[in-house]
């Protein structure tokens, strides 16, 4: 099973645009790709965390491609772009 981690920073002002996208258009993405848990993480002020985040949790490597090669995904992703100042992503491999 594969783990992806997300971290982005959002241009300040752009935060509800990006939450709305986040929730209605990335998550169903994730899951028509294939995807067998996904979560959309909003910031922690609290705890001074200023990142939104994207965790999600794929059978393989092939079912992940499936998204980054998706054509909606990759319009999104665009649509995205002028609210984002910063983005990561993280792999990890989830043993049994």
């Amino acid at each position: 099973m594969i783990a992806r981690i997300v971290k982005i920073k959002c241009i300040t002002g752009m935060e509800d645009q990006l939450i709305r996208v986040g929730k209605n258009k990335l998550v169903s993405l994730n899951v028509k790709a294939g995807c067998i848990e996904v979560h959309f993480l909003e910031p922690n002020h609290e705890d001074d965390n200023p990142h939104f985040g994207v965790i999600s949790l794929w059978k393989n490597q092939q079912s992940l491609n499936s998204l980054r090669n998706n054509k909606e995904y990759r319009s999104l992703q665009s649509e995205l772009a002028p609210l984002i100042d910063l983005i990561t992503e993280e792999i990890y491999t989830i043993s049994d």
